[in-house]
């Protein structure tokens, strides 16, 4: 393929000299080219471009099996250090993602339910941090999974795959519902239910679990919206 410099990165099928915008954050560089308004790259070094690609495509292999249509990983291939993706209709912006959320409960039955059955075969971690104390949840990472609407519904857009894992044995059942509740507090009881329709350990640790993550999601929220 042919190649431009544009401000120290090469951009594929690209002509134009001016500098690349760069999107905020993350560990590694993502740009954002002006004139490429469909692609993202990511700069993240062949190796791990490699291990990136092949995560999603493995990803990608459950969602479809699965049918879980709600959940969109982009397209991507490979160029030289870079991760080449489809650029989704999204801003990479967590309290942007955390209002879309707040603001449209009635629309997120179908993807939290499609999220809790991904994860009862996959895991994606580094969605909330805690506090030193686990006490507080400092952050959600509504970033690392950001939401659109549609004339189909909401759906996610599974854009970091970096710690993600297939199997349904990769995190311990309590984690998982400490994950998934804190990032949707208001859909713990279809979240309950997805479990038990999926056949996953559901007890009186779980339960546990849950109402915590149903306490720390609602205040996380509370925070973003002030």
């Amino acid at each position: 393929m042919a190649g431009s410099d544009w401000g120290g990165v090469q951009v594929i099928g690209s002509s134009t000299t001016q500098s690349t915008p760069r999107a905020k954050g993350g560990k590694i560089p993502v740009y954002l080219p002006l004139d490429l308004p469909s692609v993202v790259l990511k700069l993240s070094g062949r190796k791990a471009a490699k291990e990136r690609f092949h995560k999603a495509q493995a990803m990608r292999s459950v969602i479809q099996s699965e049918g879980l249509s709600s959940l969109v990983i982009p397209r991507g291939r490979l160029y030289k250090e870079f991760s080449v993706e489809d650029r989704l209709p999204v801003r990479i912006d967590a309290k942007h993602n955390a209002m879309i959320y707040l603001h449209n409960k009635s629309l997120f039955d179908l993807p939290v339910r499609q999220m809790t059955r991904l994860f009862a075969k996959a895991y994606i971690d580094y969605l909330v941090e805690l506090d030193s104390d686990r006490k507080e949840i400092l952050r959600v990472r509504y970033d690392n999974i950001p939401f659109y609407i549609t004339q189909e519904g909401v759906k996610f857009g599974l854009i970091d795959l970096e710690r993600s894992k297939i199997g349904s044995n990769v995190k311990k059942m309590e984690h998982k519902i400490f994950i998934l509740v804190s990032m949707f507090p208001f859909h713990s009881d279809i979240i309950k239910e997805e479990i038990k329709n999926s056949h996953m350990t559901f007890g009186e640790k779980e339960e546990q679990v849950m109402e915590k993550a149903v306490f720390y999601g609602k205040r996380y929220l509370e925070r973003c919206a002030e």
